[in-house]
């Protein structure tokens, strides 16, 4: 699979490297763009740069969390899709589409992408 045509970039927002790591390597090995922050600081910052077509996002990453991100972006009114990624059981802002619970098998993370293109 490449990259699908409605969903190029995408923005990864995890406080732990190791998971920004392995999911920019699982999606730019797929044909996508690919950028990752910390947290949703950073995430602001990336947004004031340009634009992203979807954004994988920790519900707790550090200083700002995933929902305080979804919340901002939609006060902004920015509508990017999101997909909320959380090691517990949490409740997501709307903005996020799709929740996924750690640990998750990383081909229904892309066959969701696939999903929310469609949609």
């Amino acid at each position: 699979m490449t990259h699908l045509d409605s969903i190029r970039s995408i923005l990864i927002v995890a406080s732990s490297s190791a998971s920004r790591k392995l999911l920019q390597l699982c999606f730019s090995s797929r044909g996508f763009d690919v950028d990752t922050v910390a947290d949703g600081t950073e995430a602001i910052k990336k947004f004031e740069l340009g634009s992203f077509d979807l954004v994988l996002n920790d519900l707790h990453s550090r200083n700002c969390g995933g929902n305080w991100l979804a919340e901002h972006l939609h006060e902004k009114g920015r509508v990017t899709p999101m997909i909320a990624i959380t090691s517990i059981e949490s409740h997501a802002h709307p903005q996020h589409k799709i929740v996924f619970q750690k640990p998750f098998r990383m081909e229904s993370l892309v066959q969701a992408i696939q999903t929310l293109a469609s949609t």
